[in-house]
């Protein structure tokens, strides 16, 4: 498999963090984990299947939304994508719906844009030349539909103080420190972020525990440096957040 990411333009980096162009290779399946960005994936050559149980084939181009469980891709042969990963409540800027409507969800792109228009953009992705290329297409079309819509300081700033507490924190705290009840928080967090604070602090400690693990290091430490109080409940919890036990997972080879 080859990667290679590129940097937004600078009207779209508000809402961005970057784009990863993947070529599959010989194929393989890869392990996605839930994380705190929506992605859209553009695939303009080969074939993607989802492997959760059914082998559901996936559209060209796809939105997926938050999640609570890993995902198994099958990349067939020379599969070629370009990943979108936006900012932590930056695909609200470009969706005409709740993102947290999303939840646990990918699905076409059709579904939510005119669906002509994204023919139009998978049309001009199959004959393009280059990466560079391609991204300039997929930005067009992502500023064609940015609403410029004016962003919610409570919400980015709940944002950030739940990653800056690697996703430890007290929710009903958080709510009181933006003036809001923690019903009126989670309602406008979910409809930004795509799924409840809870929900995001949760992916973000067990996010932050994975990226801290190294090649020998104490499951126990790591399971208490997340907040858990024993080991068994970190185990059922990450085997629920990965689908593999703590050392199956860490002995298997991580794509991305």
């Amino acid at each position: 498999m080859q990667m290679q990411r590129y940097q937004p333009a600078a009207a779209l980096s508000p809402y961005i963090k970057g784009y990863m162009v993947m070529n599959s290779g010989e194929g393989m399946t890869n392990r996605l984990l839930p994380g705190t960005s929506l992605v859209m994936a553009f695939r303009y050559k080969g074939s993607l299947t989802y492997k959760n149980g059914t082998d559901t084939p996936l559209p060209a181009s796809i939105i997926s939304g938050l999640r609570r469980t890993a995902s198994l891709v099958q990349y067939e042969g020379d599969t070629e994508v370009i990943l979108v990963t936006f900012r932590e409540g930056g695909a609200a800027a470009f969706c005409n719906m709740p993102v947290h409507q999303l939840y646990s969800q990918s699905i076409s792109l059709q579904d939510v844009f005119a669906p002509q228009q994204v023919r139009d953009v998978e049309e001009q992705l199959a004959l393009a030349t280059g990466n560079i290329a391609r991204i300039s297409i997929i930005e067009r079309f992502l500023l064609a539909h940015l609403k410029h819509a004016k962003t919610d300081a409570a919400i980015h700033h709940t944002i950030a103080s739940i990653q800056a507490a690697k996703g430890i924190i007290n929710i009903n705290a958080l709510a009181k420190s933006v003036f809001m009840s923690t019903d009126v928080l989670e309602k406008k967090f979910r409809s930004i972020a795509g799924c409840t604070p809870k929900q995001f602090a949760n992916t973000t400690r067990l996010r932050h525990a994975i990226d801290q693990y190294t090649a020998g290091s104490s499951l126990t430490s790591l399971a208490y440096d997340a907040g858990y109080y024993d080991q068994s409940h970190f185990t059922r919890d990450f085997r629920s957040f990965t689908g593999l036990a703590p050392r199956a997972y860490f002995s298997t080879e991580r794509r991305w």
